[in-house]
């Protein structure tokens, strides 16, 4: 019997969610097909008209599976590649408010998850968000280069993506990536407290009027897909992204200026 990575309780008409793959919610196919059934699940509970989605670990997400990708050929990138579209595009399509509810660090998948809801609440302290695909020299998949501006600007999403550099929760409110920051301790009432006020609102008004925000970015992410596979193509066979993992595994700095 496979292990259930998206556990939830519904109370008050609001679910809540808890990432549960261990050991840091890392991304791998069945995650990413668990998904996509629990926001199918979810979406069509009459009961529920909020959903908060957080880890059960100090972790929100720390993006692929390394050990997995390690081992991928340039069609398993490919077919990763539509395995995180329809995953998060079904995430998005939830027709009720979802809340990002950041008790830790949200890397790489765990950060495009958080893109996919509607609202991102940070932990103060253990919160913080990177994009270290880059320095890896794994491709940004997943809708990110869409998703990523839309919310906060091409300049910001430019330097977050070719530095790969961490923010921290009060950095990412100044960017606009968090709704709010919370005192650690305070983070899940908080998003509770939101949740049911969120929950007392029109949730037909609410349905029509996240369609209606998220039609034009999903074009474009949908729109950008092609582009995804050109960048596994450019990337995933290369010797760049095997100093990427011999990097990560042996827990030092990449060094692709060695390289041809």
């Amino acid at each position: 019997m496979k292990n259930n990575y998206f556990p939830y309780t519904i109370e008050n008409s609001i679910a809540v969610v808890k990432m549960s793959r261990e050991p840091v919610n890392g991304l791998d196919f069945e995650f990413l097909n668990q998904l996509g059934e629990v926001s199918d699940e979810i979406g069509g509970l009459d009961e529920v008209r909020v959903v908060l989605i957080t880890s059960k670990f100090k972790v929100f997400g720390a993006g692929l599976d390394l050990k997995m990708a390690a081992k991928m050929d340039k069609e398993k990138w490919h077919n990763y590649a539509l395995a995180l579209h329809h995953s998060f595009n079904k995430l998005e399509k939830i027709p009720k408010p979802v809340i990002a509810v950041i008790n830790g660090a949200a890397l790489a998948g765990g950060l495009l998850i958080s893109l996919s809801c509607d609202f991102r609440f940070m932990a103060e302290k253990n919160g913080y968000f990177g994009l270290p695909e880059v320095n890896l020299g794994i491709p940004y998949l997943g809708g990110v280069t869409k998703r990523l501006p839309a919310l906060i600007g091409r300049a910001n999403a430019m330097e977050l993506m070719f530095t790969g550099k961490n923010i921290n929760a009060e950095e990412a409110k100044e960017m606009g990536l968090v709704n709010k920051v919370c005192k650690d301790e305070e983070l899940f009432e908080k998003s509770v407290e939101f949740a049911q006020m969120l929950a007392a609102k029109g949730q037909y008004t609410i349905a029509a009027a996240k369609k209606c925000l998220n039609e034009g970015l999903l074009r474009d992410v949908q729109a950008n897909l092609a582009l995804e596979h050109d960048a596994v193509d450019i990337t995933t066979e290369t010797d760049e992204i095997q100093e990427g993992y011999a990097s990560f595994f042996e827990q030092r700095k990449p060094d692709f200026r060695k390289l041809k």
